[in-house]
């Protein structure tokens, strides 16, 4: 079946498939072509199927939904082309998570010699499983060579967020030798633990990297806080002594930490004219999402001045926001 809104201009589709089918004798794969909305095709197999995959090459700009059971997604995971096996990890992960196939599914991709982007899909989705042994199967990623890995055993620890991720992801922030898992690690442990953490990640905010991403991350892991103690930091680096995404992530963190900080006010309002024009851009959207009336006549004259469509778009934006709120608080 087709699901699909339909518009003036634009039919169903007309999707040719390939269908892949596996029995214990042979693999072979069969071309349908779907036309109308509801399509029933009869395929001729001399023993029940293994697997039949719709789409495994993953031609099809479409989002399937295909009811499996567990043992057929297990095997369609390790025999399958690799959109197939992305999506029977998701499968097992969503539908299966206390199914013993799962589990031994993704050990068994785990700890084989596939293609690293296979690892690191069972290794996020485990996150998504939730079990204590889902948990622990996560070791096998973060010892993983490929630092890619790594980081989608870090993305699993922050959906756990136990004792024991938290004490991971410290670990791993203090020993991994690849900064992009560092910095992962930060912004999940300010997942995880916002309050108890927020010592440890501004202890990271010194360290050097690419990119400073490690700073970054580190602010990033200090705004989920939501607390006011952070905003001499953000301070900080929201100076222009840093790269642009550092101050980014500063401002943001000072709303986040501070909203009605009329400090930021009076800076964002400088930053309107800011020389970077994504700070110059952020500035002017977030004086809308705080409401700061007193931006009014600045964001005037932007939209009147300005020859930059994206800048008179996100200020006439502000302003319909401010105007809003002020109207709903009359």
């Amino acid at each position: 079946s087709q699901v699909q809104p339909i518009v003036e201009g634009q039919d169903l589709f007309t999707l040719p498939v390939d269908v892949t089918i596996a029995t214990n004798s042979q693999t072979w794969k069969e071309r349908l072509s779907v036309l109308d909305a509801d399509e029933k095709f009869l395929i001729h197999s001399g023993e029940k199927p293994l697997m039949v995959s719709f789409d495994g090459e993953g031609s099809l700009v479409a989002e399937l939904k295909f009811d499996k059971d567990a043992g057929e997604l297990a095997y369609q995971a390790i025999h399958d082309a690799v959109p197939g096996r992305m999506w029977a990890i998701r499968q097992l992960a969503l539908r299966y998570p206390t199914h013993g196939k799962t589990l031994a599914t993704f050990r068994d991709i785990l700890e084989s010699s596939v293609f690293w982007g296979m690892k690191a899909e069972a290794a996020k989705y485990l996150g998504k499983i939730r079990t204590n042994s889902a948990e622990d199967l996560v070791s096998l990623a973060l010892k993983e060579e490929d630092y890619r890995i790594r980081k989608a055993g870090v993305l699993a620890l922050a959906d756990f967020g136990s004792k024991k991720s938290i004490a991971k992801l410290k670990a791993l922030i203090t020993n991994d030798s690849h900064s992009d898992v560092a910095a992962a690690a930060i912004v999940a442990l300010g997942r995880c633990d916002p309050d108890l953490g927020a010592n440890f990640i501004e202890k990271q905010l010194s360290r050097e990297s690419w990119y400073d991403e490690i700073k970054i991350a580190s602010l990033q892991a200090l705004a989920m806080s939501g607390d006011p103690d952070h905003v001499p930091t953000f301070k900080k680096y929201a100076s222009d002594s840093y790269n642009q995404a550092v101050s980014l992530a500063a401002l943001n963190g000072w709303q986040s930490c501070n909203p009605g900080d009329k400090e930021l006010y009076r800076l964002l309002i400088r930053l309107t004219e800011s020389p970077v024009y994504d700070i110059q851009q952020r500035a002017i959207a977030m004086l809308g999402e705080l409401c700061v009336s007193e931006a009014v006549p600045v964001l005037e004259s932007i939209m009147d001045q300005n020859a930059d469509a994206n800048l008179v778009v996100a200020a006439m934006k502000a302003l319909d926001e401010i105007r809003r709120i002020e109207e709903a608080s009359k």
